[in-house]
């Protein structure tokens, strides 16, 4: 069993160019405010985007390392590390550098 996992992962190839996160886009803690974050944006509602942003959302500073988890139109479901950690997060996909 041993020796087929070894094999196993002997085989396995990573992606060892990283991924970062770019500057100056929305990001939140959940894929719904990441929902509610993006119709703010689209419909303008300046009270929704402030309570946002003090509410789970944040503007990335950008160039932290992330392993994509999910992607799916237009919105990418990451893990960013930072030195305290690791997060998950849900942003924009061209928010994701190569």
């Amino acid at each position: 069993m041993k020796t087929t996992a070894l094999i196993l992962l002997s085989l396995i190839t990573f992606n060892t160019q990283a991924k970062t996160i770019g500057e100056g886009m929305g990001a939140c803690v959940s894929a719904e405010l990441f929902d509610q974050f993006v119709t703010a944006t689209v419909a303008n509602d300046e009270m929704a985007f402030t309570y946002l942003l003090t509410n789970g959302c944040f503007i990335t500073n950008g160039g932290q390392q992330v392993s994509v988890i999910d992607s799916d139109w237009g919105t990418v479901h990451v893990r960013a590390y930072t030195s305290a950690g690791a997060v998950e997060i849900w942003t924009f996909s061209e928010n994701i550098v190569d």
